[in-house]
C-alpha cells in the first residue's frame, strides 16, 4: 500500500525530498530505493526521480551506481549527481559523469 501511495508522490518533485527524508529517518533505505526504481516505469516520471535514485545508489549501493549512470545519464541532473559522487568519494562515477556532461 505504501508503494502505491509513494508512486503518486514521487512524480511530484516538490514532495520527493520530504518523502526520501521520511524513509531515511526510519531506516527504510531499501524500500526507498525499491520505490524509486518502480518510479522509473511510471508514465509521469521526471529527472528528479532519476537523480534521486542515483543519489541513493551512491549513498547505500555504490556498486550499482556506475551501471545506472551509463544507462540513464541522459535522464539525470548531472551536476547534482557529480556533487553526490564527490561527497561519497565515488571518483570513477564522478569522472564518467564529468565526461558525459562536458
Amino acid at each position: 500500500m505504501a508503494s502505491l501511495c509513494g508512486q503518486k508522490i514521487i512524480v511530484m518533485s516538490d514532495h520527493l525530498d520530504e518523502l526520501c527524508q521520511f524513509y531515511e529517518k526510519f531506516g527504510y533505505s531499501d524500500r526507498l530505493i525499491a520505490l524509486l526504481e518502480s518510479g522509473l516505469n511510471l508514465e509521469k516520471k521526471n529527472k528528479t526521480v532519476y537523480t534521486e535514485l542515483g543519489a541513493k545508489y551512491a549513498k547505500y549501493r555504490p556498486e550499482k551506481l556506475m551501471d545506472f549512470c551509463r544507462a540513464f545519464h541522459s535522464h539525470i541532473t548531472i551536476p547534482r549527481l557529480i556533487r553526490v559522487c564527490e561527497q561519497y568519494m565515488l571518483w570513477n562515477e564522478a569522472v564518467f559523469l564529468h565526461g558525459v556532461f562536458d
